[in-house]
């Protein structure tokens, strides 16, 4: 395998679908633009399709999506490229033709099929030390630091679902730092996802997304985050006898590339402090963190409200854009329609939501028995469920919901005029009516409220007892920031009433 820099990996190999003809190619791993290519120089694509006829042909029909690229690569030996997508072609004479390939993943020493299933995992996600042990982590430190402990440092399994459980803690490397007599100590942060029954690739990544959205939740920014190794099901006696060969003692795991996790950044590692987190080791109890994870693998239906969220809190980003008037304005609107969203799946009262769900299932049976498109298009947007609550009393029912919890806390906060003003600021933006809104005070002070309206619904939905609930609000910086912002403007604009 050819090393052209630092930042990007080539190596040639033979190339197929399973049980396909192989054809030559080169594989290009781009580290610093998180990239995965496979080119081929063959008179046929990689399913044995004429390849010319495919290239001049506007007719033809090509198939974009491959599910499994077989290969064996020099140095990385068997390679499985999963999820793969026709990316370009290129003819180059002769009847030859360069068909490019991007994968979405990089799986070595092994060739599977699309129906592979998956018993364990390892991610790396930015900043465990605080998350999972709290002050136990600056003795975790102290240790390391000492080199008193190296290896894998694990805690307890973490029963999560009926079928998962999670493995945390960090692997220490002791190493010599650039080729000196000093000696350095690496903590890398780890989860283990293990499955007691084993579950398909898809389903383990949208476990790691939805443990990435509760920690994204509890730091306030997007995180990046890392596939390390996976362990599959079902291997036949040959697979793991190769395996059992080129690894040390009874190891199954295999090692995986994927940039699309991680944005091709690295995951910082370390701790952070507990006023940086909404929640955590440094303010829950082991057993009470636990719950709240479980409780966030059940809340799947606020998936939708935790992106709107994340939208307007992401304090960590790297790169800040300015704070011009749009992306204030699309951050508000942004944060009315995670409300919204969170009102109608979390508090709805159910005779209005069954009553919505069969006008819904009724509309939509009509809908497809019409055939003429401009009469249905006027159909579904006429024919509307009349027992909707206005967003006004959506907002006031969620102010409700929080208030009685943020004011153990905080002093009380004037929520009189919240719901109508917030009502009436989206109607305005939402319609293009908002040359007099832009960066004003009414703007800044809902879009603050609104802010921490949602941040509570959401810590609410998890079921903090009340005695870590007032430990997590009082700790957190996001939410002192947002007190003080609202007060600060709530004293502004009852002074601007009185001049």
């Amino acid at each position: 395998m050819a090393k052209n820099n630092d930042h990007i990996r080539k190596c040639n190999g033979q190339w197929s679908v399973p049980d396909g003809t192989a054809v030559p190619g080169q594989l290009t791993i781009e580290y610093e633009k998180g990239a995965i290519l496979l080119e081929i120089y063959s008179t046929i694509d990689i399913e044995g399709n004429n390849a010319e006829l495919l290239f001049n042909s506007i007719n033809a029909v090509r198939n974009y999506y491959v599910d499994v690229i077989w290969g064996f690569a020099g140095e990385l030996g068997d390679v499985t490229l999963f999820q793969c997508s026709w990316h370009s072609s290129e003819g180059v004479g002769a009847g030859l033709i360069i068909n490019r390939y991007r994968a979405e993943f990089l799986i070595r020493d092994i060739h599977l099929r699309k129906d592979f299933r998956v018993k364990a995992a390892k991610f790396n996600y930015p900043y465990l030390g605080g998350f999972f042990f709290g002050f136990n982590n600056l003795n975790l430190l102290h240790e390391i630091k000492d080199l008193t402990i190296l290896g894998d440092y694990y805690n307890k399994e973490m029963v999560v679902t009926d079928n998962l459980k999670l493995n945390y803690g960090s692997d220490i490397k002791e190493f010599f730092e650039d080729l000196g007599s000093k000696k350095r100590v690496q903590v890398i942060d780890e989860v283990i996802f293990k499955y007691n029954e084993s579950v398909q690739i898809k389903d383990l990544m949208i476990d790691a997304l939805n443990f990435r959205h509760l920690l994204e939740f509890s730091y306030g920014s997007r995180l990046p985050i890392q596939v390390k190794e996976i362990e599959f099901a079902d291997l036949s006696d040959e697979q793991k006898l190769r395996k059992r060969l080129h690894s040390e003692g009874e190891n199954q795991c295999y090692h995986i590339t994927n940039f699309n996790l991680n944005y091709a950044e690295i995951v910082q590692m370390g701790s952070l402090n507990q006023n940086e987190m909404l929640f955590s080791r440094w303010t829950l109890s082991l057993e009470e963190l636990t719950a709240v994870i479980q409780r966030w693998f059940k809340l799947s239906n606020l998936k939708n409200v935790v992106d709107y969220y994340l939208e307007s809190v992401n304090e960590r980003t790297g790169m800040k854009s300015p704070q011009t008037h749009v992306k204030i304005n699309n951050l508000f609107l942004n944060l009315i329609q995670g409300l919204e969203d969170f009102y109608r799946e979390m508090l709805e009262p159910q005779a209005i939501k069954k009553d919505r769900e069969l006008f819904d299932m009724k509309k939509a049976t009509i809908l497809k028995d019409i055939q003429d498109a401009s009469l249905k298009q006027w159909l579904n947007n006429t024919f509307k469920f009349t027992r909707y609550l206005s967003l006004e009393d959506k907002l006031q029912g969620l102010v409700d919901h929080c208030r009685p919890a943020l004011e153990t806390v905080f002093k009380p906060l004037d929520w009189t005029n919240f719901p109508t003003a917030s009502k009436d600021l989206r109607h305005t933006l939402s319609h293009g009516m908002n040359k007099s809104q832009h960066l004003s005070a009414d703007l800044y002070l809902n879009y603050y409220m609104a802010k921490l309206l949602l941040t509570n619904c959401l810590l609410q939905a998890l079921k903090i007892s009340p005695i870590f609930y007032r430990a997590t609000l009082q700790t957190n910086y996001l939410h002192n920031e947002l007190f003080g912002q609202i007060i600060t403007r709530q004293k502004a604009a009852a002074k601007r009433i009185n001049e």
